[in-house]
């Protein structure tokens, strides 16, 4: 044919036989009756020896013969056509495809398959851009960079891989006409396949800054998107304060003795921090960590805890950390009281529960080092039970051994109808000091009931 290109050079003719099992076979062209049959096959295969390859039969599909391998190769799809008078003209036309959606061949041949010419390259112009993101949104702001999460978009709308996105942001919200005087990112990351979660860090950003961000996604022509939503983040103040404890905080609570003498304490504690956030809470007791929490990032937080001390003075020590790293480390004494050993003597030695008398009265004496005036009259308990009365009350050594006792009185009838008739049996008189230390002591009396016989 006039005006073509030199043919391509044939491969090797070489005879197939039978079409293998595997070979992919496009397309069909058939010319002359069924057994005198000349028959053009284009195949497809994984292989790329034979991608691409038109192989010719001139006895109805017996035995084949290669002709020669089309351009493009690769993963190549070839579909031949004979002209309608093949058998006279001798002429075919073949259209390959290098698999891709942008380019194919389109050859001509007049031998009958031994050589082809390209009359020319088919180009598909794609005009489809990627969609325009719809759900960006920032995150973790610090105090010079915000980041941006997004679901990808694909190559053509939502569908495959786009090639670039163009990050901008500006003190004022973008629109599609402040486009181009945004600032632009740099270092963006590549596209991955559509649906994918995406994320990128905006840094070297002024502190305590409010931002608008926005992006565009472009495929490989380039086709550029539509705008995407615009999503806003404000930087952090510089924050060189560590988080504070809350007026009154840490504090704690003594409650209840267990069997091995240890008691029950609370600890609380309130910290805040409303700059950049608490991040981490660490409280230790005498250097043991009792309580630890970390990625807290909140600007208040309250915690508590319980746990097992002896009666002795203990240190609580809390530390605490922001966002941005500053640090706090306070140390308060934890005062769990021993109780102090009181000697009690209860007069009368022997009580008559038939007796009529209004008072009974108790001495209470205690150990050097604790002044029996700070003794809180309105805790001393009977048996835990009977309360003292409030007066008379009065202070002496009563029992001439040098040492201050505190008299106290109860009411009898309340003291007798606790009490069983016993020749030894204990009552336990026990209060608090004016400072929340406890104190105890028993002694052992008498208990009679002339009634009884």
């Amino acid at each position: 044919m006039r005006g073509l290109p030199p043919p391509f050079p044939s491969q090797a003719i070489v005879q197939l036989g039978g079409l293998n099992v595997g070979i992919d076979v496009r397309s069909l062209a058939v010319s002359g009756g069924m057994a005198a049959a000349t028959i053009f096959a284009g195949l497809q295969t994984p292989h790329p020896v034979t991608a691409g390859l038109i192989v010719k039969s001139t006895n109805g599909g017996v035995t084949w013969t290669a002709l020669v391998m089309k351009q493009p190769t690769g993963t190549g799809v070839t579909y031949v056509v004979m002209a309608p008078d093949f058998a006279t003209s001798n002429e075919a036309y073949v259209g390959t495809s290098d698999g891709a959606t942008t380019e194919s061949a389109f050859q001509v041949s007049s031998d009958g398959g031994m050589s082809w010419n390209q009359a020319g390259l088919i180009d598909i112009l794609d005009t489809i851009p990627p969609s325009a993101v719809t759900d960006l949104a920032t995150s973790n702001p610090t105090v010079d960079s915000i980041t941006l999460s997004w679901t990808a978009p694909g190559n053509d709308w939502n569908t495959g891989t786009a090639s670039e996105y163009d990050i901008r942001y500006s003190t004022s919200p973008i629109t599609e006409t402040s486009w181009d005087e945004a600032n632009q990112c740099e270092g963006e990351p590549t596209p991955q396949l559509a649906g994918s979660s995406e994320s990128f860090t905006v840094t070297g950003l002024p502190t305590d800054t409010t931002y608008y961000f926005a992006l565009k996604t472009a495929d490989e022509v380039p086709n550029w998107s539509g705008l995407s939503n615009v999503a806003s983040g404000t930087t952090t103040p510089i924050d060189s304060e560590p988080p504070q404890n809350a007026k009154d905080y840490p504090r704690y609570e003594v409650g209840e003795q267990n069997p091995d003498g240890t008691y029950q304490v609370t600890i609380n504690d309130v910290l805040f921090d409303t700059d950049s956030g608490v991040k981490k809470v660490v409280a230790e007791v005498d250097g043991t960590v009792m309580f630890e929490a970390d990625d807290i990032n909140l600007p208040e937080y309250e915690f508590s805890f319980v746990v097992n001390l002896d009666p002795v003075d203990h240190t609580l020590t809390i530390e605490a950390w922001d966002v941005v790293g500053n640090y706090l480390q306070k140390a308060v004494s934890v005062v769990v009281p021993r109780v102090v050993q009181a000697t009690i003597n209860f007069d009368p030695d022997t009580l008559n529960l038939k007796s009529k008398g209004k008072v009974v009265t108790v001495y209470i004496e205690l150990p050097e080092g604790y002044d029996v005036e700070e003794i809180d009259i309105s805790s001393v308990m009977l048996n835990g039970i009977v309360p003292a009365l409030a007066h008379p009350t009065e202070v002496g050594d009563y029992d001439s051994d040098g040492v201050l006792d505190l008299m106290v009185k109860f009411d009898r009838s309340d003291v007798q109808s606790i009490l069983e008739p016993g020749d030894e049996v204990e009552v336990t008189v026990s209060g608090e000091l004016t400072d929340g230390t406890p104190f105890e002591g028993t002694d052992t009396i008498r208990v009679i009931d002339k009634g009884k016989k």
